[in-house]
């Protein structure tokens, strides 16, 4: 498949489903870690992954979520500036 086709089939994927293709060989890794969404999380916010792993979220929500909520820099309900980010729920 072409690399865009692969990208946009990969977006639909959640976050441990994503870690589990990256380990079935170098050409899914390859797949994976040059997804743009991927690069712009671990290059800024490499503890998300490790966290949603860690207390088993990473099955709730796809990497461009992760993105979108993750560049999202006020508070989900009051709108303020918000330095905290919640593995569980995607909020500020």
């Amino acid at each position: 498949l072409p690399i865009e086709i692969e990208h946009k089939i990969m977006g639909y994927s959640d976050l441990a489903s994503l870690l589990i293709v990256r380990r079935v060989n170098k050409k899914a890794m390859q797949v994976i870690d040059y997804l743009p969404d991927w690069r712009k999380v671990l290059d800024n916010a490499p503890n998300v992954v490790r966290m949603a792993v860690g207390i088993k979220t990473a099955h709730r929500f796809t990497l461009p979520r992760l993105v979108q909520r993750l560049e999202r820099r006020t508070c989900s309900f009051c709108q303020q500036p918000a330095p905290y980010f919640s593995v569980f729920s995607l909020t500020r």
